[in-house]
């Protein structure tokens, strides 16, 4: 299964833009869609769409996903509709709120999926850590070899490696769902290899599930193993990156649509 929200290197303005610029739009994308009426809400997945063709992207990983949202429209419509009353099986006139919020959904994947295929989880992270560095320039970091090293020696500051380098939980969450997708990609593959993708049953689909939970903690232990062996240390060097023009057009852009959003009958 191809993976949707895997980084995709790329030469183009979006993949050179920084990550808190996309985040922000991204956010801003997401609460927009949730607010928009249908029109606007479709020229908004147009531009998605457009964006992701501009940007090289390819789109036919987005149809297990887009599948996925539509059965997640499709069970909506089931609460929304099912039984209201009167003696009626179904109340049809929910179907286009159901439907609306199938599109809503399906935006805010779209500007997810951007920003994923064109930004390592490490950028964010790094900014992250940058600004608590800067918000915290007392802090005192957890030594490496035994001796502790203050950033400030005349002042007291709070003891804590996490403060010092919160980026790099956040890379590691931003992580969880491509991981995800890599490893249900693979226990599918190993279990078509062994027969189990003949006739989906429900304990074979609880077993497959069993092994993508196994297969994730293991990978996150691994991971752990892996960042203790390479000797990481949360005063590990961080490279600041220059903010550009097309950062504060990303920013403007989101603050753009959240204000529009926010307008009455748009």
């Amino acid at each position: 299964m191809t993976n949707p929200f895997s980084y995709q290197p790329a030469r183009n303005p979006l993949s050179r833009a920084g990550a808190v610029p996309k985040m922000f739009l991204m956010v801003c994308v997401s609460v927009a869609s949730m607010n928009f009426s249908p029109l606007p809400l479709l020229i908004l997945i147009a531009a998605g769409l457009l964006i992701h063709r501009l940007a090289g992207i390819p789109l036919g990983a987005m149809i297990k996903p887009s599948v996925f949202i539509l059965y997640l429209g499709i069970f909506s419509a089931l609460v929304r509709g099912l039984f209201p009353g009167g003696g009626r099986l179904f109340a049809l006139e929910t179907l286009g709120d159901s439907g609306l919020y199938t599109l809503r959904l399906f935006s805010a994947f779209l500007c997810a999926r951007l920003y994923y295929t064109s930004t390592r989880a490490s950028e964010l992270g790094d900014s992250l850590s940058v600004f608590a560095r800067r918000m915290f320039p007392n802090l005192r970091i957890p030594p490496d070899h035994g001796q502790e090293l203050t950033l400030n020696p005349g002042r007291k500051a709070p003891y804590s490696g996490i403060l010092a380098d919160p980026g790099m939980i956040l890379s590691l969450s931003l992580l969880f769902l491509p991981k995800t997708f890599e490893t249900l990609g693979r226990v599918k593959e190993a279990a078509v290899l062994r027969g189990y993708g003949k006739g989906k049953t429900l304990p074979k689909t609880m077993a497959m599930i069993g092994t993508l939970v196994s297969v994730s903690v293991k990978s996150a232990l691994t991971t752990a193993k892996a960042m203790e062996a390479r000797g990481y240390s949360a005063r590990r060097t961080i490279t600041r990156r220059k903010t550009t023009a097309g950062d504060y057009a990303l920013c403007a852009a989101g603050f753009l649509i959240l204000i529009l959003s926010a307008l009455p009958g748009i």
